[in-house]
């Protein structure tokens, strides 16, 4: 397949890859056509079980059969092939209406030229693979679990009677009852056990602090270590990924994940195994000997490559600053090393060798809270200040940004009136106003909607694009030839996008600076912002123990 082929497809990642693995094919030159992307632009989201209604929907002069169950069996094998035929000519079919579609909302030429080539570069990043330390990862799973074994007999010891750290009754109890802490209650009147809730009682007594410190543990085993183990040693790889590995000269034992970007904002999300949940480094200090947890240890390059992140710098404020024009705003971006010290310096009205480090913290929890709609409340306990305190400072931050203040409110007044809101590049998030506006509730959840996305899904397209301009230089400078066997090794591998960040491994090498150089350009130069857009470069052998690359 080459750039001149359209690859007609539903769920181009899945299909793709199965295809690549099985094949031994590195790579895909094809243009990808995804209906379900298409389907997902257009917010006429569809499964793979209801694909044919959703094509009859689309034509209603084609219909065929709607399951293939009764073709399983050898002796209609034939009877299946004429029918996935039928299938693919169905997919052509649809193309010219779904193009016409997308075409009068202005979303075909932002399918064409922002999604259709992250879905390659997806794909290649999925193939590519990471590598996981096998022994750190059995190592992380006994420090957990000594961690837990010890946070529960301190938890014993501290009520002195046994009860299970898990079970909201029996902490409702030992807190409230037995040591009678402040009942702390939600807006609604519940009892409530979260971790917001719990900091505050966290000042009166030890133990609130050592059950969420327990839940962080536990979370780390449930949701990364027991998932990891889960799919680095499943046996139903196919034999061609390892046949790949070995003609690219791959000694090492490399896991592939699976990641989808059907969200409201596009964010990719990585999962099985889910390395979008692996946590930063985290302390437990309920014990007698602080612990610190450093999962992402695990995550290494192969020998002879570093791993080497490029992280957006504050991109969702840039964002906001441009499209806000608050000259405020873009002034601290601009000059200041620490936004959020210029900020609390503001907020709290003292000069910025002053701050704390609390009230740097509070400033960028304002600060990102206020933009997706945080209630003073959740401020005032999140930040553990009482609400007159969280109300000044609230009240401080809209009168530092009324430009920004005002084109938040902007937002709002927009999606009222029109029923949808769009990025940067021109993608659109419609909403039922019927339904959105019947209640306070919910209007005030579409609103956070309509901000939320407006942002976020600009940060999305940036990445895209990044992403894009990135693999074509690339490609120019270390070619593919896939008529070469062994499959040369490449000095630089994409092997995860999360959030603003994209990793990659990289070969330790007279050009390995040459290429750090060409990704960082790549992600600073947008023609869609008016602001900079600088790149945070790290390297490490590890993704823990990465450092500043200057």
């Amino acid at each position: 397949m080459n750039r001149k082929h359209n690859v007609i497809v539903f769920n181009a990642l899945h299909t793709l890859f199965t295809l690549s693995s099985y094949l031994a094919i590195p790579r895909v030159y094809a243009r990808i056509i995804d209906l379900q992307v298409c389907a997902w632009l257009k917010q006429d989201p569809i499964e793979s079980d209801r694909i044919s209604t959703w094509i009859e929907e689309h034509h209603s002069v084609l219909q065929f059969d709607k399951s293939l169950d009764a073709y399983k069996d050898d002796s209609h094998r034939e009877m299946a092939c004429f029918k996935i035929a039928g299938e693919v000519l169905l997919y052509a079919s649809i193309v010219p209406i779904i193009e016409q579609q997308m075409n009068k909302i202005n979303l075909w030429n932002y399918y064409i030229t922002i999604e259709m080539p992250a879905l390659n570069i997806m794909l290649q990043m999925l193939l590519n693979g990471i590598l996981i330390d096998r022994e750190e990862l059995i190592n992380d799973r006994e420090d957990l679990l000594t961690l837990m074994n010890k946070l529960e007999l301190q938890a014993y010891r501290l009520v002195k009677r046994r009860f299970k750290m898990n079970r909201q009754k029996d902490l409702i109890k030992i807190l409230y009852s037995e040591l009678h802490l402040p009942i702390q209650r939600t807006p609604h009147g519940r009892i409530c056990l979260k971790k917001s809730y719990l900091n505050i009682l966290a000042t009166k007594h030890p133990l609130p602090k050592l059950i969420t410190e327990y839940r962080q543990v536990q979370s780390a085993l449930d949701r990364c270590i027991d998932r990891f183990e889960q799919y680095i040693n499943e046996p139903s790889k196919p034999q061609s990924l390892q046949r790949l590995r070995r003609e690219a000269s791959w000694q090492t034992e490399r896991t592939y994940a699976y990641c989808h970007f059907f969200t409201a904002t596009g964010r990719m999300i990585v999962v099985n195994p889910p390395l979008q949940h692996i946590p930063k480094r985290f302390l437990i200090q309920s014990l007698q000997k602080e612990s610190t947890v450093q999962l992402r240890k695990m995550i290494i390059a192969r020998t002879g490559f570093q791993l080497i992140s490029f992280d957006y710098s504050q991109l969702e404020l840039r964002i906001l600053a441009h499209l806000s024009n608050d000259e405020k705003l873009k002034t601290c971006l601009i000059n200041n090393t620490d936004f959020f010290i210029s900020l609390a310096s503001d907020l709290v009205k003292k000069p910025e060798h002053e701050i704390t480090r609390e009230q740097r913290q509070n400033a960028k929890q304002i600060c990102y809270g206020i933009l997706y709609g945080m209630s003073k409340e959740t401020f005032a306990r999140e930040t553990q200040m009482n609400i007159n305190e969280a109300e000044e400072f609230v009240e401080n931050f809209y009168k530092t940004f009324p430009i920004m203040t005002k084109y938040l409110d902007d937002i709002k007044r927009r999606v009222l009136e029109t029923g949808y809101v769009q990025s940067i590049y021109g993608r659109l998030l419609y909403f039922d106003l019927n339904h959105m506006t019947s209640s306070e509730t919910m209007k005030a959840r579409m609103e956070r909607q309509a901000i939320n996305f407006v942002i976020q899904a600009s940060a999305c397209d940036i990445m895209k694009v990044a992403m894009e301009r990135i693999n074509q230089t690339l490609d120019r400078m270390f070619p593919f030839d896939l008529k070469i066997r062994p499959i040369p090794i490449r000095p630089v591998y994409l092997v995860l996008q999360i959030h603003d960040e994209l990793i990659f491994e990289i070969e330790i090498s007279l050009r390995t600076n040459e290429i750090i150089n060409i990704i960082r350009h790549a992600m600073e130069r947008n023609d869609h912002i008016n602001l900079s857009l600088p790149v945070q470069i790290k390297s490490g052998d590890n993704w823990e123990s990465m450092i500043s690359v200057v």
